[in-house]
């Protein structure tokens, strides 16, 4: 599993997160996590594939991603917790290896589209 901040440069609150996003990539590599911290830039060409892939249109927003078996198709947990690396991390512990342990208010589990064939030019 990934745990995926969606963002964009241009945004304050997505600015003001780094830091806590930081510190929770760090306590996850320092206690061995399975699950992967990262961050898509939606602002790019690549980026903005990915976060209309997953429905993203508001910054920033995290989603924990998890392989199906199909090797192409993709489910996801929305985050709605606090933005504190304690929090995030406490919601990631619980999740990472078992995205039904928790099914808040907001959460959902979403299956994103496989992705677009190249189409010719």
């Amino acid at each position: 599993p990934v745990f995926l901040k969606f963002a964009a440069p241009g945004c304050s609150f997505c600015r003001k997160m780094q830091p806590a996003w930081q510190a929770l990539a760090q306590k996850a590599q320092e206690n061995n996590h399975t699950a992967l911290v990262a961050e898509v830039d939606c602002s790019t060409v690549k980026g903005k594939e990915v976060c209309d892939q997953f429905g993203v249109k508001n910054y920033p927003q995290m989603k924990m991603v998890y392989q199906k078996s199909n090797p192409v198709a993709v489910a996801s947990v929305a985050y709605t917790g606090g933005r504190t690396p304690a929090e995030m991390f406490e919601w990631m512990t619980k999740v990472e290896d078992n995205p039904g342990a928790i099914k808040g208010r907001n959460d959902q589990t979403e299956a994103a589209p496989a992705p677009r064939p190249a189409q010719p030019e």
